[in-house]
């Protein structure tokens, strides 16, 4: 709090530009910017007057995160297209293998949840088909 009343005392008794940015160990951001003006004017000021770049790392460093994003990507989007049953010629025996085993698994997986469902159709069936026939019963009973 003293170092941002500080800069605030700066930006106005010597008509200064003052940005201050501090992190607590903890972490927690303290920041301060002279009215006038903003973060970004600052660094781009200091960037002029240092002859420095702040920017070109942190631009060189998302373009390698997008660059391998997209590797990442196509990768994907060619294993979900040789899943699909495309461009397998450029599969190897042993990649054909474990793409068969692996849609063998996936069948087993969807003929048990399949099954599954039909049998549980089957057991709500039984339920009401034996409420109707007692519905039933009662019904005769009750007209006799």
């Amino acid at each position: 709090a003293g170092i941002t009343k500080k800069a605030r005392e700066l930006a106005v008794l010597c008509d200064a530009q003052v940005s201050l940015i501090m992190f607590s160990t903890t972490g927690k951001l303290s920041e301060y910017c002279s009215p006038s003006t903003s973060p970004k004017e600052i660094y781009d000021r200091y960037q002029r007057v240092s002859d420095t770049n702040l920017w070109d790392t942190h631009y060189e460093r998302m373009q390698s995160e997008l660059s391998s994003l997209k590797e990442e990507n196509n990768r994907l989007q060619k294993l979900i297209r040789q899943k699909m049953g495309e461009e397998l010629n450029e599969l190897r025996w042993k990649d054909l293998r474990d793409l068969e085993q692996n849609l063998e698994e996936w069948v087993k997986r969807i003929r048990d949840k399949k099954n599954q469902l039909l049998t549980n159709q089957t057991d709500t069936c039984r339920k009401r088909i034996n409420k109707l026939e007692a519905e039933n019963n009662t019904i005769r009973l009750q007209m006799e």
